[in-house]
């Protein structure tokens, strides 16, 4: 029987951290390449943090068309690595940051940020907060035993395409992770801040665009 790397009918791309978080083209994010940057990262975690076994680890994503794949494969990375994957639901990172933090988790954010649309990201935290560039290092190597693992392994869970054969669905989290974010400034904001003013909002395709008016309007705008 073929290795994983044998049976795949393209080259594959290695991701790379950019100012922050993975950057790439999504053509070059196929669901094992961003399953095996999922599991490096947990590896990391593992030796970094003592990240125990059966972990929460929560998840977020942006509007991009490319966000629900991508999500998945990290789902499906969290569940292989023993952890339990928690999927918060399209919303603003610091969203999924602030929630993570306040319960003792590491996040993954699955967000381009201000990128274009053919591209897309992922950011890790820890459960103090975002990977820092001393982090990065560990990381790759992790990533790397990871991938080597896993390309001279035997495995049927991915097509030669380089996507998923079995896809996890996306069950998503209670709306607690966005309402916690609201309650974060209506706590240190006067109520009634905004009472009488009109706000002009382009929304365009921000993931926090909606939450955004919400927070004006409890602010009596």
């Amino acid at each position: 029987m073929n290795t994983l790397l044998e049976s795949l009918n393209y080259a594959p791309t290695e991701l790379g951290f950019g100012t922050s978080g993975l950057r790439g083209l999504v053509t070059d994010m196929t669901d094992l390449e961003c399953y095996i940057n999922v599991r490096g990262f947990l590896e990391f975690l593992l030796k970094d943090t003592g990240l125990a076994p059966a972990s929460v680890v929560s998840i977020g994503g942006d509007l991009r068309k490319s966000t629900p794949r991508i999500t998945s494969a990290v789902v499906r990375a969290i569940q292989d690595a023993g952890h339990t994957p928690q999927y918060c639901g399209l919303l603003p990172t610091p969203a999924l940051a602030y929630w993570a933090q306040n319960h003792d988790q590491a996040c993954i954010m699955v967000t381009g940020s201000h990128i274009p649309d053919d591209r897309n990201g992922i950011k890790f935290y820890k459960a103090s907060g975002e990977v820092l560039k001393s982090d990065e290092a560990s990381i790759k190597n992790a990533v790397a035993r990871i991938r080597a693992e896993l390309y001279q392994s035997e495995s049927t869970a991915f097509n030669p395409n380089g996507s998923l054969i079995v896809r996890p669905e996306l069950q998503e989290f209670p709306a607690e992770v966005a309402q916690q974010y609201l309650e974060r400034f209506q706590s240190v904001l006067p109520a009634g801040l905004l009472s009488g003013k009109h706000v002009v909002v382009y929304q365009h395709s921000a993931v926090g665009r909606d939450l955004l008016v919400q927070l004006l309007e409890s602010l009596g705008a």
